[in-house]
């Protein structure tokens, strides 16, 4: 029978966080206020709403971070990203159907999108259904070859079904790409590849 993947075992999801360009001077103490009193006056901003969520989200304060991206949905259902960040949110409080809800809406409105997807099979992969978790993965890698975190996945998810081959395939590539493994994990993989060699 196969072990379920810890989630020790695995990375947290990817986020969309990557619009802001963090090189400002500004600390983001004083950007999340800054924010705040433009939204003061604009409350219906979703940029600036999406934007604090952003903030938060990198300040580990998920509960800003979720009511900011709640904010930008009310405002506006579509916006993929908001939808992303707050898969990300409950994958990391273990809310994972409420994360797979998420990746599915933001799947939903942009079918081609390799982030949900690889965020809909990390979560597959941690509520142990593998084979969805595989399935989704693969998908993302068709729409985004060199996708880290999708290979990350494929590599626990084989690692799980004690499958060396693919998940060595997959470990390589994830590494290769940059992808920091979690040191349980590696420990896992060598530990299937000395199986191997016994």
């Amino acid at each position: 029978m196969a072990e379920t993947p810890k989630q020790d075992d695995i990375q947290l999801l990817d986020c969309a966080v990557n619009v802001m360009d963090q090189e400002d001077v500004e600390s983001p103490e004083a950007l999340a206020d800054r924010y705040l009193q433009y939204l003061a006056f604009v409350p219906d901003s979703k940029q600036t709403w999406y934007n604090l969520g952003v903030v938060y989200l990198q300040q580990g304060n998920l509960d800003g971070a979720e009511n900011a991206f709640s904010k930008v949905m009310d405002l506006d259902n579509t916006m993929t990203l908001a939808m992303i960040n707050l898969g990300a949110i409950y994958f990391a409080r273990g809310a994972y159907d409420e994360c797979i809800k998420a990746n599915k809406a933001a799947l939903k409105q942009e079918p081609g999108k390799a982030v949900p997807m690889a965020n809909l099979a990390l979560a597959y992969l941690v509520k142990d259904e593998v084979d969805e978790a595989i399935s989704m993965a693969k998908l993302a890698l068709e729409v985004e070859p060199k996708y880290p975190q999708a290979h990350n996945v494929l590599a626990v998810a084989y690692e799980t079904k004690k499958d060396a081959e693919n998940c060595m395939l997959h470990y390589k590539e994830a590494v290769e790409l940059g992808f920091e493994m979690h040191p349980a994990f590696v420990e896992k993989v060598e530990r299937l590849l000395g199986g191997l060699k016994n």
